[in-house]
């Protein structure tokens, strides 16, 4: 499968075709896209590279096999309804999809504010950490983050006001 084609296919719902943000995935080495096809179109999509199964999308929600060659392997919730012993090593993990609306803030003591990132890369690393256990950035890394093409200053934000 073309990339081309594949990022078309995953525009149209992100958080179902992959558990991570696509250029985090393709930033890996040696990632290779494959689909099969049957009459109905396409039926599987996998994304990989020798150690890592960062995608398996199957039409039918079937479960994925030849998955034991992989170190580690990211599935969405409906691909695991056949891997009941895979649960007892596995993490779980949320991905927010912004749809470009303005957030809903009933409480009006509240202000939405945009994150600084060259005056406040270090309090937005210290407040990742404090929000993740396993995810610790350096004020560093919070910079270079800002620096990906990706990178858009809107979507980081503070609620600022009275707890």
């Amino acid at each position: 499968m073309k990339t081309s084609e594949f990022i078309n296919i995953y525009k149209t719902d992100p958080c179902r075709y992959s558990a991570t943000a696509l250029w985090k995935t393709f930033s890996n080495d040696g990632v290779v896209i494959d689909a099969t096809d049957d009459a109905d179109g396409i039926k599987t999509i996998k994304m990989h590279n020798d150690t890592t199964l960062f995608l398996y999308w199957d039409r039918d929600n079937d479960t994925p096999t030849n998955i034991d060659k992989y170190e580690t392997c990211l599935f969405h919730v409906k691909q695991l309804k056949g891997l009941d012993t895979i649960k007892e090593y596995s993490d779980s993990y949320f991905r927010l999809k912004y749809s470009g609306d303005k957030p809903y803030i009933k409480n009006t003591n509240y202000v939405i504010k945009t994150v600084d990132i060259t005056k406040e890369a270090k309090l937005a690393s210290e407040f990742i950490s404090k929000c993740y256990k396993d995810l610790c950035p350096s004020e560093q890394e919070v910079i270079y983050w800002a620096k990906n093409p990706v990178y858009s200053s809107e979507l980081w934000i503070w609620t600022v006001g009275d707890c």
